[in-house]
């Protein structure tokens, strides 16, 4: 018994390095199943999500390493001379499968994208809800109840009265909103929501400007007679500030207006500026915009809040409104934030008034963001970059409408600067542009219009409209005559 024990003994190693070359060639052969699959599925568009692998620097990149589609330009992290995109199994010898991120690196890619995101997440504002529709009996009976109203005036979108209402001390939103559908059960009441402009990277200094020659206005079919194109249609900016003193919007046609109420400080004029000089940048500038002889009516509905810019929702309706009076049919809104019942009231009721309205989709912050291009009759615009690839954390979903270049883009920066900024913010500005240029073809019919950027558009992803680049890449109708 002991010498036959002694002969398992003995031939226990070579099996196991029998079974340990067993492990190896499989773990080697289902790596290399697993990079050819995703290969073949980025490729072919069957798993839109799947684009994420080689997808352009996020929105809210902060200059912590991230280049092109992934950490330091990899397009995934590398290791051991093998290149494996994130999210693929790495397969160890003689292991169970792990995925392929170096614990050091990993953990400088969660800190730096930390908090970045977590500065995108919109906030709620606590003391103060929105309501539409009451009347002077309803607000005396809320401020007999304790209730405040801050400031009530009539809506040109809603067609009926605004209020900014603060709830009595010690009565939470939920109770308060309950109170107020109880006393005036015909009004819409919601949060004041706060909304940001669209994440962005930070600005950065640049080198020689591209001016007319931009890469991304080349991918979009736009050609240089554009820069004498004279349009019929006015385009809105709600946004931040804007700097009209700035060398590339001397001489633009830019129309400035302000809904902030005065107790609030005014915003840092950099995203604004930028969004407007994508449109009107004047030729010969750093800076040139696709159409530098549209009309701009820019309103600045944003106000300061900590180290960045926020609106809420009164302010949006207040802006939406002043665009309405002036018949303003286009309207570009680079901004993000929760659904909100008033808004979006206020946005569909300037719809079917004929107005179009194209949104930054925004980044990836989860069902609850996205507004107000998830609302119906919104276009939402997601951004890509020059290898026509989506930006990492621009939205998905089945709301995207058309996708526009959004990175590494050259934008006008108070101070006479140009810097190279990120975000769906600057891809939306693109595709407000293109429409403008095809309605003002298609003798103001909007519906036609819709039509031809849809057959226009180079699709990118999975055939038809796709949750990544919707109908695909937004491209400008020729205009032989300009």
């Amino acid at each position: 018994m002991r010498s036959v024990m002694m002969t398992c003994s003995q031939h226990s190693k070579p099996l196991k390095k029998q079974r340990n070359s067993a492990f190896r060639a499989r773990g080697i052969l289902l790596a290399g199943i697993a990079v050819m699959a995703t290969d073949i599925a980025a490729s072919k568009g069957i798993f839109p999500d799947a684009s994420m692998i080689t997808s352009a620097r996020a929105d809210d990149d902060d200059g912590g390493g991230f280049s092109g589609g992934g950490f330091r330009g990899s397009g995934g992290f590398r290791m051991r001379g093998i290149g494996l995109p994130i999210g693929i199994p790495r397969i160890r010898l003689g292991r169970l499968p792990k995925f392929a991120v170096p614990r050091k690196r990993y953990r400088k890619y969660t800190k730096a994208r930390a908090v970045p995101v977590a500065a995108a997440v919109p906030r709620r504002s606590r003391s103060e809800l929105i309501v539409a529709g009451l009347t002077p009996a309803d607000i005396s009976t809320l401020q007999g109840e304790g209730f405040s109203i801050q400031v009530t005036r009539s809506s040109e979108t809603l067609g009926q009265t605004v209020s900014r209402v603060g709830p009595p001390a010690g009565l939470g939103t939920i109770k308060a909103l309950q109170r107020i559908e109880a006393v005036a059960p015909g009004v819409t009441a919601a949060r004041n929501d706060v909304f940001q402009r669209s994440a962005i990277g930070p600005y950065k200094a640049m080198g020689e400007a591209c001016g007319a020659a931009c890469e991304a206005f080349v991918m979009t079919g736009w050609k240089a007679n554009y820069l004498q194109c004279e349009l019929p249609e006015v385009i809105g900016v709600i946004d931040t500030g804007v700097d009209p003193a700035h060398p590339s919007l001397t001489g633009a046609n830019v129309e400035l207006a302000s809904v902030r109420r005065s107790d609030r400080r005014p915003s840092d004029p950099a995203h604004g500026t930028g969004v407007v000089s994508l449109l009107v940048g004047q030729p010969g500038s750093d800076v040139v915009g696709v159409l530098p002889k549209a009309k701009i009516i820019a309103v600045d509905a944003f106000h300061r809040a900590g180290k960045s810019d926020a609106t809420d929702a009164f302010d949006l309706v207040a802006a939406l409104d002043l665009l309405a009076e002036r018949d303003v049919r286009i309207v570009n809104l680079s901004l993000a934030g929760p659904e909100n019942a008033v808004l979006a009231d206020s946005v569909a009721k300037y719809v079917d008034r004929g107005a179009t309205l194209i949104a930054a989709a925004g980044p990836s912050s989860g069902k609850s963001g996205g507004y107000p291009a998830k609302y119906p009759g919104v276009i939402a615009v997601a951004a890509i970059d020059g290898e026509m690839r989506p930006s990492r954390l621009s939205a998905r979903g089945t709301h995207i409408a058309y996708a526009g270049p959004g990175v590494g883009m050259t934008v006008a920066s108070p101070g006479g600067k140009a810097r190279l900024a990120t975000g769906t913010s600057f891809a939306a500005p693109i595709v407000s542009a293109a429409f403008a240029s095809a309605k003002s073809d298609a003798g103001g019919d909007s519906l036609k219009t819709v039509q031809t950027l849809q057959n226009l558009a180079k699709d990118l992803g999975a055939p038809g409209r796709d949750p990544v680049y919707g109908w695909g890449l937004v491209q400008f109708p020729s205009k032989p005559g300009c």
